[in-house]
Parts: structure tokens; sequence; C-alpha cells
């Protein structure tokens, strides 16, 4: 039964976290501890940097200064 609450858990990022940035559905950028979290418990073999939608570099950069996270998403607009 636990294994199927993680299962579910996981289950609400069907998007990434910069996917779901960009399309107005997260108001709060601290939501990123959210996805991170979940990523952790997966147990994934998809790189974090993709699980969360960044490229290597956008990754290194929002790890290097977190609160780069805005600008990154930024530069994503078009």
């Amino acid at each position: 039964m636990e294994e199927n609450k993680g299962v579910e858990y996981i289950g609400m990022f069907r998007k990434t976290f910069v996917q779901s940035a960009l399309n107005g559905e997260i108001f709060d950028l601290n939501e990123i501890d959210e996805f991170i979290e979940a990523w952790h418990e997966s147990n994934s073999k998809v790189p974090i940097h993709e699980w969360l939608g960044f490229t290597s570099e956008e990754y290194a950069e929002f790890l290097d200064n977190p609160r780069k996270l805005h600008y990154i998403l930024k530069r994503r607009i078009k």
C-alpha cells in the first residue's frame, strides 16, 4: 500500500518544474523543492536536471545561486 502512495505522489509531476512554471501553474518558485523531493523518492534513473526540465548548464547555474531561478526561467520566455 505504501508503494502505491509513492507512485500517486510522483504521478502528480507529469510536467517538469520548468514546464509548469512557464505555463503559469507554479506561483511560488520554492515549489521546486517538492519536485526535487519527488525525484529523490522516485529512484529515477533520469538525471535531476532533466527531471526538473533544466539544461545541465541551467541546473549548474541554479545550484551555484538558487536566487537566479527567476532569471533562468525568464530567459526561456520568448
